[in-house]
């Protein structure tokens, strides 16, 4: 199955490769998202919807209100879907400005209306559910039963571009081709068992029967580690995963951990969690501070086992949300295009010398410990 996945790890080209997707579409689309800005690339995508729609294809998006409170409070500030914010989700976003790493950066701003939005609404062919929290962080589109798009890719400039602060964000975004990966994810989303192959889902939902995979995935992988452990990602802070990289660094794997120098959000319990990695390990572990913003959420184990897709190492992520990965097993050719694009991203990191070079806030630490 592993052979009909492809990675895509330029913002620019997934964008490009999920339009033209849309753009020959002839049946169906769903659409699972959690940030979708209100941009030249977030219209972009709805654009192609909203052609789609009028040649006759169904679709359905989900969206998380939840994802609101960022788009509210980063880059441009304006959402595609959630124009008329309540008072829960100012409050919210206040709150994510006070522990922001650039508070004043992401001040609110008044929305402006989207007639492209309003035609999507109003279709015969749209359905749109975006009234709700649902704490889904996962990501995916499906596209008429044939192609899936997995990672950990918002709908937002920023994927293409420079943030608002001057960096570029790094991710990944999968694309899954055949039937056979449609219909497995919808087995896994209804229930299904995971089972052994070179491709699975791996996934958190928090409806039905309370389902969190994704952790004991990590935790599994850490504990039969043989020789490598290589991790891109952008947000840490759970204690049980950390407590699994000390052990892999303590056993002699060769841990090495890539995360933003500066990261848009969590920075300094970032900062705080590899802290203590690296004193506990004696510096065994290997940490390097990426200058771009790393959006990935990726972990390679031995060369041989790669888990990527939309969940974080936090304890929200891993505890409390709905997420959505993708462990792959073998040397595809999908694995070896992970491999080499983590490799380039470190190869442009700087490697931490010791641990003045991860000083972080603590009472800014704590307080995204207690709201993060």
């Amino acid at each position: 199955m592993a052979q009909n996945v492809f990675v895509l790890s330029d913002g620019q080209d997934a964008l490009d490769r999920l339009v033209a997707c849309v753009d020959s579409s002839a049946k169906s689309i769903v659409v699972n998202m959690f940030i979708w800005r209100d941009d030249p690339a977030g219209n972009r995508i709805g654009q192609a919807l909203l052609g789609a729609a009028d040649r006759g294809v169904e679709i359905t998006i989900t969206k998380d209100k939840l994802g609101a409170i960022f788009e509210l409070g980063e880059e441009n500030r304006q959402s595609f879907f959630h124009k008329d914010y309540d008072f829960t989700t100012a409050v919210k976003q206040r709150v994510i400005n006070a522990y922001s790493s650039k508070p004043d950066l992401m001040s609110w701003t008044i929305q402006q209306p989207n007639d492209l939005v309003e035609r999507l609404r109003n279709h015969e062919n749209v359905k749109i559910f975006d009234h709700i929290v649902r704490n889904d962080h996962s990501k995916f589109t499906i596209i008429d039963g044939e192609y899936l798009f997995v990672g950990g890719m918002n709908f937002e400039e920023r994927i293409i571009s420079r943030d608002a602060n001057g960096r570029i964000w790094r991710d990944y975004l999968l694309e899954c081709r055949g039937k056979q990966h449609v219909m497995r994810l919808k087995e896994r989303l209804s229930g299904g068992a995971r089972e052994i192959s070179d491709l699975e889902f791996v996934l958190n939902d928090h409806s039905g029967e309370h389902r969190f995979e994704i952790k004991p995935c990590v935790l599994n992988l850490l504990n039969c580690a043989k020789e490598t452990c290589r991790i891109e990602m952008a947000y840490f802070g759970d204690a049980d995963v950390t407590a699994g990289l000390i052990d892999a660094a303590k056993r002699g794997i060769e841990v090495e951990i890539v995360v933003p120098a500066w990261a848009n959000i969590q920075n300094e319990r970032n900062l705080k969690t590899m802290y203590d990695i690296y004193c506990r390990t004696n510096g065994r572990a290997s940490i390097y501070l990426s200058p771009d913003m790393l959006h990935s959420k990726m972990m390679d184990i031995d060369g041989r086992s790669i888990l990527i897709g939309s969940a974080n190492f936090n304890r929200r992520a891993l505890n409390q949300f709905a997420e959505l990965n993708v462990l792959m097993s073998g040397d595809s050719r999908c694995a070896r295009d992970i491999r080499n694009a983590y490799s380039e991203r470190r190869d442009a990191s700087k490697k931490v010398a010791g641990p003045e070079d991860l000083n972080y806030r603590k009472i800014k630490e704590w307080c995204e410990y207690i709201f993060g």
